[in-house]
C-alpha cells in the first residue's frame, strides 16, 4: 500500500502547477488554500491506495473517479470563471498523463513490467519533481498573465478540448504486455510517441501565450486609438468655441459703442432688446468639464457628443479625488466599454437615456454605477451576458470584469424590464 501511495504522489506537484497561474485569483489566500488542498490530496491518496490494494482497482478507472472531485475542489478555491479553471486543470492533467506514460514505458524497458516495483515509483519522483521545477517560473509568470488578461470564454473552451484530447490519448494508450522480446521495442515506440506529444503540448502552450499577448496588444492599440479619437472630438469642439469667441471679442468694441449710445439717448427699451439679441449670439461652450481627469473628461465629452447625435439623454455625475490607484487607461477602458454598450443598446429603444455616476466613498471605494435603456431582450448563459450582435459572450462586459477584478474589485450587471444596470466597486486602497 505504501508503494501505491508513492506512485500517486505526483498529484502534489501537479496541484502546485495548477495553482501557479491562479496565484492572484485565490479565494482564501496561499496558506489556507495550501492547507486545504494538501489535506484533501493526502486523504484521496490514502483512500485510492487502500482501494487499489483491497479491491484491485484499475488505476485508470480510479483516476477518472477522482478527477471530478479534484476539479470541484480546485474551482472552489479560486475567484475565476469555470472555463478558466477547467482549462488550466485539464492542461496540467494532460501534461502529467504524458509524463506518466513516458515513465511507465521507460520503466518497463529498464526494469521489466512490474508496476509494483520500486523502480517505477522512484522514476516517477525523479521525473515529476524536476518537470514541476522547470515549469514553476513559466506557469507563475506567463500562465498568470494569460489568466489575468484573457476573458474570451470561447478561447478557454478551445484549450479545454485540446487538453481533453491529450488526456484521452494517455488513458487509451498504455504499454501492451507481449512476449519479452517484443515488449522492449513496443515500449520504446510508446515512449518516443509520448515525447513527441510532450513537445507538441509545449509548442501549443507557447503559441497560446503569444496569441493572447497579441490580442492584448491589439486591445491596447484600439483603446489608444479610441482615446485619440475622443481627444480629437474634444479638440475640434474647443477650436470652434475659440473661433466663435474671437469673433465675439472682435465685435464687442462696436457693440459697446452701440450700447453706450442707446444708454446716453435714454433708449432703455431698445438697449434691453439689443442686449437680449447680443446674448443669443454669444457662443455657448461645447465642452462640459465633468472632472479634472483630462482623459476621462475627453471620454465623457465624446460619448455626450455621440449621445446627442443619437437623441440619447446623457447625464453624468463625477466626483473623484485628484489621485487614484487606477491608471487612466484602465479607468477609461471600464467606463468607455460601459458607455459604448449603453449607446448601442439605446439605439434599439424609443426612450433613450444613459445615467452615469462615478463617485468615491470615504476615499476607500470607487463606485461606477450606470443605468441605460435597452429593448429588454437580454441573452444570458451561466450568469454571463451574451452579445446580441454576435455569437458568444459580450466582449465589452468581459473586458470590464477582467479589468475590475485585476484591481480586486467587483463588477455586477443586471437588467429589469427595459433598464440595464452596471454596478462596479473598486477598493482605492490597493493591497500589495
Amino acid at each position: 500500500m505504501i508503494k501505491i501511495m508513492l506512485a500517486q504522489m505526483f498529484i502534489f506537484p501537479a496541484a502546485l502547477l495548477c495553482y501557479l497561474p491562479m496565484k492572484n485569483r485565490l479565494r482564501f489566500g496561499w496558506r489556507p488554500t495550501a492547507a486545504f488542498v494538501a489535506s484533501v490530496l493526502l486523504t484521496a491518496d490514502v483512500l485510492a491506495a487502500w482501494l487499489r490494494n483491497r479491491f484491485v482497482f484499475n488505476p485508470n478507472l480510479l483516476l477518472l473517479l477522482l478527477i471530478p472531485l479534484f476539479l470541484v475542489m480546485y474551482h472552489f478555491t479560486l475567484r475565476v470563471r469555470f472555463c478558466q479553471s477547467l482549462a488550466v486543470f485539464s492542461s496540467v492533467a494532460s501534461l502529467y498523463m504524458i509524463i506518466t506514460n513516458c515513465v511507465f514505458s521507460l520503466t518497463f524497458v529498464l526494469a521489466g513490467y512490474l508496476s509494483s516495483r520500486l523502480e517505477y515509483q522512484i522514476m516517477m519522483c525523479l521525473v515529476c519533481i524536476p518537470v514541476s521545477a522547470l515549469l514553476f517560473y513559466p506557469a507563475a509568470k506567463y500562465g498568470s498573465f494569460v489568466v489575468e488578461n484573457l476573458s474570451y470564454a470561447n478561447v478557454w473552451h478551445t484549450a479545454v478540448v485540446f487538453s481533453a484530447c491529450i488526456f484521452a490519448n494517455g488513458i487509451l494508450i498504455k504499454p501492451v504486455v507481449k512476449a519479452p522480446e517484443k515488449a522492449e521495442a513496443l515500449d520504446l515506440s510508446t515512449f518516443a510517441s509520448q515525447l513527441v506529444l510532450l513537445a507538441f503540448w509545449l509548442l501549443l502552450h507557447v503559441l497560446f501565450y503569444f496569441c493572447v499577448k497579441a490580442l492584448m496588444e491589439r486591445s491596447k492599440i484600439e483603446t489608444s486609438n479610441r482615446m485619440l479619437m475622443m481627444r480629437g472630438v474634444q479638440f475640434d469642439s474647443q477650436q470652434r468655441y475659440i473661433k466663435a469667441s474671437e469673433r465675439t471679442r472682435h465685435d464687442f468694441r462696436q457693440s459697446v459703442r452701440t450700447m453706450r449710445e442707446l444708454y446716453d439717448a435714454g433708449e432703455m427699451e431698445e438697449l434691453g432688446r439689443y442686449l437680449h439679441e447680443y446674448e443669443k449670439k454669444m457662443p455657448t461652450g461645447e465642452i462640459v468639464y465633468y472632472t479634472e481627469h483630462a482623459p476621462l473628461n475627453a471620454l465623457l465629452n465624446f460619448y455626450r457628443h455621440v449621445s446627442g447625435q443619437n437623441a440619447i439623454r446623457f447625464q453624468a455625475k463625477i466626483r473623484l479625488p485628484a489621485a487614484l490607484p487606477i491608471s487612466d487607461v484602465d479607468l477609461c477602458t471600464v467606463i468607455g466599454n460601459i458607455l459604448e454598450n449603453a449607446v448601442i443598446a439605446c439605439k434599439a429603444t424609443e426612450d433613450r437615456f444613459i445615467d452615469l455616476a462615478v463617485l468615491t466613498e470615504n476615499d476607500a471605494q470607487l463606485f461606477i454605477v450606470a443605468t441605460n435603456s435597452f429593448d429588454g431582450k437580454a441573452r444570458k448563459e451561466d450568469q454571463q451576458y451574451l452579445s446580441t450582435r454576435h455569437t458568444g459572450e459580450a466582449h465589452g462586459l468581459a473586458s470590464v470584469t477582467a479589468t475590475v477584478e485585476a484591481y480586486g474589485g467587483l463588477a455586477r450587471f443586471s437588467h429589469e424590464g427595459s433598464r440595464f444596470f452596471s454596478n462596479i466597486a473598486i477598493p482605492l486602497k490597493q493591497e500589495s
